[in-house]
């Protein structure tokens, strides 16, 4: 399987994209600027300019589609405009995601690669059902279920601190997985029906999730399981943090900062069962743990009769 990256800025120097293409599983890194030390606009930028940063030689032979010459001409029009701050962030964010759709769409019409289960007949059928009035209507007030809690927050709370059209509305349609199961047994015990199953259950909740919500909720979630007894560990940061922990100058440090997390699991008994909703999170555990950590979403679908 390739995996696309599509990526606006460096994100922690192309760690992704990098570590993609070293198990030759990158089909692409699709990024703003591309900027190898021999292009002219290496030679023009001068020495000191930020856009040098904006390559790396582990990609150098890569798959990497850029934008350089769009991108000269926002930052050009940007300027002209007075834009600023997160008026002009934001309006680079749109430009390129505008790029980038019109990217995929010019490879899905040469047939150049299609994402796995993602072809032109399904892109058009969801287009046919899509102009329906009465499925627009649906899907304008569905839920919108977040497995990944740094996913959920920011449609939650970071782009309604940005102001961003119409993002209250959005908001308030966006559940934690978690929570929205929660709330569903609290008002409905008998929705789902689980197993009985004697077993000690602790959860790692999410750095994002424990910055809106109050993560004792997952325990009572996961003793609605008949059997389980769960706890929610005292942890902080698991040292991961996105693609920090990857990074080979960070890992020290990343270790440094997932030892509480180390000893709250190891201080448990065995057998215990651990939750980490995390995707990051996850990562952490299995590579410095004997363990295989669950997503809450695994151990509710485990348990179901």
């Amino acid at each position: 399987m390739k995996w696309l990256c599509c990526q606006l800025g460096a994100r922690e120097h192309y760690a992704i994209p990098r570590a993609l293409y070293r198990l030759g599983m990158l089909g692409s890194l699709v990024t703003d600027v591309w900027v190898p030390p021999s292009s002219l606009l290496a030679k023009c930028c001068g020495h000191t300019s930020k856009l040098r940063e904006r390559f790396h030689d582990e990609l150098r032979d890569g798959p990497v589609k850029a934008f350089n010459s769009s991108l000269i001409l926002f930052e050009t029009l940007a300027r002209a405009r007075g834009l600023t701050g997160w008026t002009k962030i934001i309006a680079r964010n749109r430009w390129f995601q505008r790029k980038v759709v019109s990217f995929l769409r010019s490879q899905l019409r040469k047939g150049a690669w299609l994402p796995r289960s993602f072809t032109l007949s399904t892109l058009n059928s969801v287009k046919e059902r899509g102009s329906h009035a009465a499925l627009r209507s649906q899907l304008s007030t569905a839920p919108i279920l977040f497995l990944e809690p740094s996913c959920w927050s920011m449609f939650a709370e970071d782009y309604r601190e940005l102001k961003i059209e119409n993002a209250d509305n959005i908001a308030s349609r966006c559940f934690l997985f978690e929570k929205f199961v929660d709330d569903l047994l609290e008002q409905q015990p008998g929705a789902i029906r689980f197993n009985t199953r004697a077993a000690n259950v602790a959860i790692h909740p999410h750095c994002h999730a424990k910055s809106i919500l109050d993560p004792e909720f997952m325990a009572s979630l996961a003793e609605r399981l008949p059997g389980r007894k769960a706890t929610v560990l005292d942890t902080a940061c698991c040292g991961m943090a996105g693609a920090f922990g990857a990074l080979a100058e960070k890992y020290d440090l990343s270790v440094q900062v997932a030892q509480r997390l180390l000893d709250a699991i190891e201080n448990q008994a065995p057998g215990t069962e651990v939750i980490a909703s995390g995707t990051s999170c996850r990562h952490q555990i299995t590579d410095l743990t004997n363990l295989r950590p669950k997503h809450m979403a695994e151990l509710l679908s485990e348990a179901l009769l």
